[in-house]
Order: C-alpha cells, then sequence, then structure tokens
C-alpha cells in the first residue's frame, strides 16, 4: 500500500489522504463539471434556437451556455496553478501558500462573476420568452377576454381556480392572452383574496400550461420560444452543477 499523500492547509494543519481516496475524490469533483457541460447540451438539444426564435434571446442564451461551459474550466486551470505554487520548492513554504491562496481566491472570484452573469441572462431571456411564447391579443378584443376570464374564474375556488385557469392557459386567442398575463392575473386573484401561497402555485400552473401549448402550436415562433422557455431548467441545472464544481476544486 503506498504511503499517504499530506496536504497542508492554509491554517497550517494536514491533512492526510491515500492515492487511491484521492483519486476518488478527484474523479468526483470532475464529474460534476462533465454534469455542468451535459446539461448545457441537454439544453441545447431541446431547445429551438432557429431563426424563429428571436435574434436577442438567442445571443443570450448562447452567451449563458458557454459562460457555463467556461467556468469549471477557469476553476480547473487556477487550481493547476495553485498546486504548481504549492510544488514549487525554490519558494519558501509560507510564499507557496501565499501564491496558492491568491491564484484560489481570484479564480473564486472570477467563477462567481461568470456564473452570476450567466443566471442573469437566464433570467431575462426567460422573461423575454414568456412574453414571446403567449398567445397575441387581437386589437380590442381584451375588454370582452376580460369578462370571459372572470366568468370563469369567479365561480371557482382554491384548487377548482387553478383547475380552471389552467384550461384557459391553453387557449391560444384573447382569453389565453389575457390568462397568461402574469400581472393581470395576480392582481385578480388579490381582489378574491386567494391566499399568497395558493395564488404562487396558480400562477406556476398557469406559466407551464402556456408554454407548453406554444409548444406544441401551429405558430413556428411560438414553438420556438416555448420549447426553448421549457428547456431552461436543464441550463438553471446546470448553473447549479457548475456552482458545486467551483465548491469542491477550489
Amino acid at each position: 500500500m503506498s504511503d499517504p499523500i499530506k496536504t497542508t492547509n492554509p491554517d497550517g494543519t494536514a491533512t492526510y489522504q491515500s492515492m487511491g481516496d484521492r483519486d476518488i475524490a478527484a474523479e468526483a469533483v470532475q464529474g460534476v463539471a462533465k454534469a455542468a457541460v451535459k446539461l448545457v447540451d441537454a439544453f441545447s438539444n431541446a431547445a429551438d434556437m432557429s431563426a424563429n426564435m428571436p435574434a436577442d434571446i438567442r445571443e443570450l442564451l448562447r452567451s449563458a451556455s458557454s459562460d457555463i461551459k467556461n467556468a469549471p474550466d477557469t476553476a480547473f486551470r487556477a487550481k493547476a496553478a495553485a498546486d504548481k505554487h504549492l510544488a514549487n520548492d525554490m519558494l519558501y513554504p509560507a510564499g507557496r501558500e501565499r501564491l496558492a491562496k491568491q491564484e484560489i481566491g481570484d479564480a473564486m472570484a472570477k467563477v462567481t462573476e461568470i456564473l452570476d452573469g450567466a443566471d442573469t441572462k437566464i433570467d431575462v431571456a426567460d422573461a423575454l420568452l414568456y412574453q414571446a411564447a403567449r398567445p397575441a391579443m387581437p386589437a380590442g378584443a381584451d375588454v370582452a377576454a376580460r369578462s370571459d376570464v372572470k366568468m370563469v374564474l369567479d365561480a371557482a375556488n382554491g384548487l377548482d381556480m387553478a383547475d380552471s385557469a389552467k384550461e384557459l392557459a391553453k387557449r391560444s386567442d384573447a382569453v389565453g392572452a389575457l390568462v397568461a398575463d402574469q400581472g393581470w392575473l395576480s392582481l385578480y386573484m388579490q381582489s378574491r383574496k386567494v391566499d399568497p401561497r395558493t395564488a404562487d402555485a396558480i400562477k406556476v400552473i398557469v406559466r407551464n400550461e402556456m408554454l407548453q401549448a406554444a409548444a406544441e402550436s401551429d405558430d413556428p415562433k411560438r414553438v420556438a420560444t416555448g420549447r426553448t422557455a421549457l428547456a431552461l431548467v436543464n441550463l438553471r441545472k446546470a448553473v447549479i452543477a457548475a456552482r458545486g464544481y467551483q465548491r469542491n476544486a477550489l
């Protein structure tokens, strides 16, 4: 059996690991980075980044995807540089540790900046996709649509309201456009004194149902934005995986 490997921690204490333990741990950490990349690829495969997608949204999502893939590479290079400093026996131990600590600190800040930026781009794209996927409100149809939606929802409470709103969100006409307006729906539920937790749940249900309907519609632009909005969950998971790699690698 090989001798355990000694690692000196920043506080001066020592940690001992066998070569096998270290290899297993390193492989597990690299697996997290690979998971982030796979999730970005899963997003790309499920999304519709064709010309049917508005160019500004497409660019936001491509930039966010690139950021997420680059973050683990930035962390990996910093860790390699830090290890090189620690192995440099031409320097005093304090100097080696100071350089390594600086390398890790700079990388931690850089990766955090990259992933925070990716999160922001995803949030902006998400909002834009939702608006683009909503059915168009025909000119002058809002009054009649408001009357129709209120007639249906006024007759419902609690879970019944969720079911009713879900059915309305499937429509591609003025009624569907109105119920998918999260601002209007929030104000309506406030006027009905719907419990805030129930109201939030109903808005999520309406959102998901509208996006699914858009993804399955006959309108190529709604299909593109609906499918892409639904696929964003993979990008959000990829950011979480990349942050996990950052925590464990640095």
